[in-house]
């Protein structure tokens, strides 16, 4: 399948995409790929009953539901030309080309896809040529394909390495205006490189040849036949005549000085006859180009490398100009479009179920899961939840939900038969215009709901509770303070010092001077002043007096400066 080394070529142009690029899409799926690729997968194998189906059920299954519409091609009868690579395949043994046990394989393929309601059609022939040709008239917009074959027919867009996961999936895709504009090679120059580099229709390609050669012979042919140029290379001179770099054989002697044939000798003793000159020759600039035969057929030979590689490859493998004729003739050939109807039917609950048990040992709940949201999202499509003749039904939109990054709601469905209901995340556009009864009554749920009214509130006075009412009653309200703790202040203590600092009174007790104090806050007395307290008994005795006139010989009486002489407790 494919060509030698050509998606090693094409691979810098592939751009990874999400499968969710392909929505509101058609795509044409070569079915046989998917068959080989879930039947030689390692994993695969022993680890699930018939894993082609499952693989066809699960991929259908994510493609339809993200609004992807495959249309799967068939193999018909495989072409006089591949059967060698089949049986080579095959590990030698002759075959018919009516590919029986692969055709039995799509065929219960077939039956699982009707159960789907999905289209297929089947080819006269490669089915990488019909999948091209419905892609190159518009009927679909791409091939999903790891077959490069399907770009040599003419695929104008071609998705390879699909994988649909939980996630959304992903796949590569290759644009042939980008191989085009990137690249430099056509559809046709495409095909030259499989003739030459080996393709089903010619396995060997042209022995001896390569990638690199391959490619650079097919870039500088720009869009000039190569089977009809190889015939001239054949048999036209000069290339027919050009000996290669590898036959020209061992350089002859040139000058070091000039770099004409000759040695420096000689051309000292003899002249050299290219420099015209008498004696001696001319030192020449650097790098000369030498005008001998020997080094003008080297230069022609390293201009036309490739083709003269080619050309003797040929020489090699005089069959290769008719094998090769035939091949293009069979890539160039266009598969007739069928008539049919590419769109998805309403599929079939109850044949799935039955196949899906037969072929796969799913159970009824299995079958269900699987097929249950395709039946749904198709009657969404449809404008619909589900007539009478339907036997899934929808009954309540139950909230808003994100499935896959898209906006959804998550629908609750009765299905007959089935005891439990189910439930789906559909896009909300489409559950907005199909589903409009439920979706408002979900709407109403999510409006806020009215305050209920509120009681008037009782007054105190209607209560009976107010002031009025207890002045009435002969119960007058305390007053705020009346509710503080009443803290009592001690009386402050001050120490008696009329005549001696801390003398006490006769009797032991300390003399009240609170009226000094009283007295001494009334009255303003200067920063400089002293109280004069005399020695007697009598508390009147305080006399205001300046520190400068105060006689140093008095020492009956104390002193003391204000604030040193009061002690409060």
């Amino acid at each position: 399948m494919g060509v030698k080394g050509l998606w090693s070529v094409l691979e810098s142009v592939g751009e990874p995409c999400p499968l969710s690029e392909l929505a509101e899409r058609t795509v044409a799926v070569d079915l046989s790929g998917w068959v080989v690729e879930a039947e030689t997968a390692k994993a695969l194998a022993g680890a699930v009953n018939q894993p082609y189906l499952r693989n066809l059920v699960y991929r259908t299954t994510a493609l339809l539901l993200q609004h992807t519409l495959p249309v799967f091609v068939l193999d018909g009868a495989a072409p006089t030309l591949k059967l060698a690579e089949m049986a080579r395949r095959q590990g030698g043994g002759a075959t018919s080309g009516g590919r029986q046990q692969l055709r039995g394989r799509l065929r219960r393929c077939a039956r699982l896809l009707d159960a789907l309601g999905v289209p297929h059609v089947t080819s006269d022939g490669e089915a990488e040529a019909l999948c091209a040709r419905l892609d190159a008239s518009g009927r679909v917009d791409g091939v999903v394909s790891d077959d490069v074959d399907a770009a040599l027919f003419g695929a104008r867009t071609l998705y390879r390495r699909l994988n649909a996961g939980k996630t959304g999936g992903e796949a590569t895709r290759y644009s042939l205006q980008r191989v085009r504009d990137e690249l430099g090679l056509d559809c046709q120059q495409l095909r030259e490189l499989a003739l030459l580099l080996g393709c089903d229709f010619l396995p060997a390609g042209l022995p001896g040849l390569g990638l690199q050669v391959s490619q650079q012979l097919v870039r500088r042919l720009d869009g000039r036949p190569l089977l009809l140029q190889l015939s001239g290379w054949l048999r036209q001179p000069p290339l027919s005549t050009m000996p290669a770099v590898g036959e020209l054989g061992r350089a002859p002697s040139h000058c070091v000085r000039c770099g004409h044939p000759g040695t420096e000798t000689r051309h000292r003793r003899d002249s050299c006859a290219l420099c015209d000159t008498v004696n001696g020759c001319t030192a020449a600039a650097e790098s000369p180009v030498c005008p001998c035969d020997w080094h003008r057929q080297r230069r022609d030979a390293e201009k036309y490398s490739a083709e003269l590689k080619a050309r003797d490859c040929a020489r090699r493998c005089p069959e290769y100009e008719a094998d090769a004729a035939a091949a293009e003739s069979e890539l160039k050939r266009s598969a007739p479009l069928p008539e049919c109807d590419i769109t998805w039917r309403r599929p079939d609950l109850a044949q799935f179920t039955t196949l899906a048990g037969e072929e796969l040992g799913w159970t009824e709940e299995q079958s269900r899961k699987v097929a249950a949201p395709l039946l749904a999202r198709w009657q969404l499509r449809h404008g619909g939840g589900g007539d009478e003749t339907s036997p899934l039904r929808a009954i309540q939109v139950v909230r808003t939900s994100k499935h896959h990054h898209i906006d959804c709601y998550l629908v609750r469905w009765r299905l007959d038969g089935c005891p439990e209901e189910l439930e789906t995340h559909e896009p909300r556009p489409l559950v907005e215009a199909a589903l409009k009864p439920l979706v408002n009554a979900f709407l109403e749920t999510k409006k806020p709901k009215k305050a209920a009214p509120r009681r008037p509130r009782k007054t105190k006075a209607a209560a009976g509770a107010g002031p009025q009412a207890k002045v009435a009653t002969g119960s007058p309200s305390k007053l705020i303070t009346d509710f503080f703790p009443i803290r009592k202040k001690a009386a402050r203590v001050v120490e008696k010092g009329p005549c001696r600092a801390r003398e006490l009174d006769s009797d032991g007790s300390i003399a009240d001077l609170s009226a000094i104090i009283d007295a001494i806050t009334r009255t303003h007395i200067a920063d400089d002043a002293v109280i004069v307290i005399s020695d007697d008994d009598d508390d009147d005795d305080v006399l205001e007096v300046n520190t400068e006139t105060v006689s140093d010989s008095d020492s009956d009486t104390e002193y003391v400066p204000l604030f040193r002489r009061l002690a409060l407790a």
